[in-house]
């Protein structure tokens, strides 16, 4: 599988070319185009887990899964929002990524039943992780810049909202900051702390906090 990312300011693309039998998942209503020969099957993914403050909590994810049918085929997917796409490789590994920040996958990879498994992790503030194992390639998206950093035997916290993944040798703490305002949109003052030797990927904006500036004008309406 070849990919390109096509950079153009906050409005990244990415390019994938596809050989005959090679498969991509990938987030939904992320198409922006692609070649005759691609058949696409859209999954449900039932997320469940317990959660310490409302029991069994389960939500649907929908991912589609794009297979080519010839040689050459070129599929083009761009996130849902303005910002960076990263590309991040598995070597037999993991990765841990937030919900909203998957934006595409291929390869030997786990994440879903029909072709793996996904698994998901639930904080009781309701931090949403998804769990990729295995070989091949992950596309992120982030909100804004992503900013990619190396810890080495080191500590960071991370604002909730501003975490888009970080690689599995990590070890992770999700908390709640006292002193701060909370909101359900912007998960303000929860942060997760990640320590060890691994990589994080943290994006610019939080897609939360956006929405919460934009509510007072959705009510005028």
């Amino acid at each position: 599988m070849k990919y390109k990312i096509i950079r153009r300011s906050n409005s990244n693309l990415l390019e994938i070319e596809l050989k005959f039998g090679e498969t991509v998942l990938a987030d939904k209503n992320t198409l922006v185009y692609m070649t005759p020969n691609i058949r696409v099957e859209t999954k449900a993914l039932r997320m469940s887990n317990l959660n310490s403050t409302a029991g069994l909590v389960s939500e649907d994810i929908f991912i589609d899964v794009y297979f080519s049918e010839d040689k050459n085929e070129v599929l083009c997917l761009a996130p849902p929002y303005p910002g960076d796409i990263e590309y991040h490789e598995l070597k037999n590994d993991t990765l841990y990524i937030q919900k909203d920040s998957f934006l595409s996958a291929g390869g030997d990879i786990e994440i879903d039943t029909e072709v793996g498994k996904v698994r998901t992790v639930f904080s009781k503030e309701g931090i949403f992780l998804l769990k990729l194992n295995g070989f091949g390639n992950v596309f992120l998206s982030g909100f804004g810049s992503i900013i990619k950093k190396e810890l080495k035997n080191e500590k960071i916290i991370v604002g909730a909202g501003h975490l888009a993944a970080f690689t599995g040798e990590l070890r992770f703490n999700v908390k709640r900051i006292s002193g701060f305002r909370t909101t359900f949109q912007s998960y303000e003052g929860v942060v997760v702390e990640l320590y060890g030797n691994g990589t994080v990927y943290i994006q610019s904006r939080n897609i939360h906090s956006f929405i919460e500036l934009l509510s007072p004008f959705f009510l005028k309406f």
